[in-house]
């Protein structure tokens, strides 16, 4: 559970999670990928995030090849 203004909730890194989600409106699609590297390993790992930013409501899902990618693309959003 991850709640903004103020961050807050269950989530690990609130306040991070919430810094990135705020520099792209809530658009988990729209944050940019990290820099580093993944191995080439095929585990894939789906998220689904569901709620409400600023009065609009959200959702988000989507499949990536491993955990790595995932964080890599999605930042603190999903690291719990």
């Amino acid at each position: 559970m991850l709640t903004c203004a103020p961050a807050g909730g269950t989530h690990p890194a609130a306040s991070q999670a919430c810094g990135e989600l705020s520099s792209v409106a809530g658009e988990v699609a729209a944050l940019s990928e990290g820099s580093g590297s993944c191995i080439l390993m095929y585990d894939p790992v789906t998220v689904t995030l569901r709620g409400w930013w600023q009065g609009e409501e959200k959702y988000f899902r989507a499949t990536y090849s491993n955990s790595c990618v995932l964080h890599r693309q999605t930042h603190a959003v999903f690291d719990f």
